[in-house]
């Protein structure tokens, strides 16, 4: 389904197909590894921001595992099945274009133990990934200067895949560049880091 927004954004607006990149958090971070994985021809780069790379690890490391409610919902939400075939640490091989991995240090809902794995797993196939830790940082990134220096990081790393000599970035909230909704955060040119700091949900940049 995010394929699907992803076409249907592309098609609307004055966007570069050949420019498009993917990056989430947590299981956003899993969904972007996995776009790498399924769609290695569209995404021009990945971006995982403390994301879940080995599901089956879920149930053995991070804080979800320490009560029956957590047992449960992981049994809900991933089941015991193919967990892992569905892991983009078992399928780095498939993933043809450039990674960033991203994570707090202090992350206790999906250890870093998820990110190192994926670096492994990717050095592995030829394909180091850029890698950019936050001691100071958990399950997501929130003082302001930790934001704009893992942004700074960021554009730095789209420079070469999704950046064209001449050409400006785009940043949008991607639900509400479908909807069209005026809330819409889309900004044409280059924002600075701290600006980027400001936007949440993350930005899809293409």
């Amino acid at each position: 389904d995010l394929l699907d927004v992803a076409q249907v954004v592309t098609k609307r607006a004055e966007i570069d197909v050949k420019r498009v990149a993917i990056f989430g958090a947590s299981y956003g971070g899993y969904a972007a590894l996995m776009g790498g994985v399924q769609s290695p021809d569209f995404y021009k780069a990945v971006i995982s921001l403390v994301g879940v790379t080995d599901l089956p690890l879920m149930y053995s490391r991070g804080d979800i595992e320490d009560t029956t409610y957590g047992i449960k919902f992981l049994e809900r939400s991933l089941g015991r099945e193919d967990l892992e075939a569905l892991s983009p640490v078992n399928n780095a091989d498939k993933i043809k274009v450039p990674v960033m991995l991203i994570h707090g240090a202090k992350d206790e809902r999906v250890p870093i133990v998820h990110a190192a794995r994926m670096r492994a797993a990717l050095k592995k196939a030829g394909n180091e990934p850029e890698w950019y830790v936050e001691q100071r940082e958990g399950h997501g990134f929130y003082a302001p200067e930790n934001n704009e220096a893992m942004y700074t990081k960021v554009l730095a790393f789209l420079d070469k895949p999704v950046k064209n000599a001449g050409a400006k970035y785009r940043l949008c909230e991607l639900s509400a560049a479908v909807c069209g909704a005026s809330r819409c955060v889309r900004r044409i040119g280059s924002l600075p880091a701290h600006a980027l700091a400001q936007t949440w949900p993350r930005p899809v940049v293409f």
